[in-house]
């Protein structure tokens, strides 16, 4: 079966998990929620299908932070960590679960520079920050990551930022699965 999300409609009108068999047949498996008191947030930025058979996702929230979910493929809901209020960050995209089993992801905003975080997850929900953005002098480390991030067969992980130097040139990075961030490349705007 093929998974995935829309980032609106559904019976809420904030988005959906649904299911389609190769044969076309359409099934919703979650609709997510406007209210400020819906827990399992709005918008979803995608899904993965991890090792353990179950789908892995992230929304934001009415409150401007984000969630990250799990959903079976029976359409099980659970929310695994809550972002909160921007502290460890908003706005997460896309995951990828990396060859050791846990999962990466990244937030573009929120945290304590406003600027974004790397983090990981296990499938049991320990969630770990691992890099805030624009945590060096004069942003030279960028911020607000965003896009996909890939894990290459080094085992370290490489992304981009939307920006960094004056807030405006943007960087690609290399992190390792540890945390420590290197800047290969500063983007002149």
């Amino acid at each position: 079966n093929f998974y995935g999300t829309t980032s609106g409609g559904g019976s809420k009108g904030a988005g959906t998990v649904f299911k389609i068999t190769p044969a076309g047949t359409f099934t919703k498996l979650h609709d997510f929620c406007l209210k400020r008191n819906c827990s399992d947030g709005t918008g979803p930025a995608g899904i993965i299908q991890a090792s353990d058979g179950n789908l892995y996702g992230t929304a934001a929230t009415p409150i401007g932070s984000g969630i990250i979910f799990k959903i079976t493929t029976g359409g099980a809901f659970s929310t695994l960590f809550n972002l909160g209020s921007g502290a460890v960050g908003s706005v997460p995209g896309t995951l990828l679960q990396a060859n050791d089993g846990n999962i990466y992801g990244t937030a573009e905003a929120g945290n304590f520079n406003n600027a974004g975080a790397f983090f990981k997850i296990t499938l049991g929900g320990t969630f770990t920050a691992l890099y805030e953005f624009c945590s060096q002098a004069n942003c030279a480390d960028g911020r607000n990551p965003s896009g996909t991030f890939v894990q290459a067969t080094d085992g370290n992980f490489y992304g981009t930022t939307n920006g960094g130097l004056g807030d405006s040139d943007c960087t690609a990075f290399e992190i390792t699965p540890t945390g420590t961030l290197t800047t290969l490349y500063t983007f002149d705007n």
